[in-house]
């Protein structure tokens, strides 16, 4: 039997998916609902440098 994924299942799956883009569509992320301050927390938390990097410049663009 096929699981259907709910709407908001589909959309949390979409946010998790934009994390793994070469280039983070962070508008989009944010559009959907993500929060690139709650990226940075945990990927520094679990120890993704390179993720936490990305999250860090995204912020500073955004307070510009």
């Amino acid at each position: 039997m096929r699981h259907h994924m709910t709407p908001e299942e589909c959309k949390a799956q979409m946010i998790r998916d934009l994390l793994t883009y070469s280039r983070i569509p962070w508008t989009l992320f944010e559009d959907l609902g993500g929060s690139i301050e709650q990226v940075e927390r945990e990927a520094r938390l679990h120890g993704d440098k390179v993720l936490a990097a990305r999250a860090a410049r995204a912020l500073r663009r955004r307070s510009k």
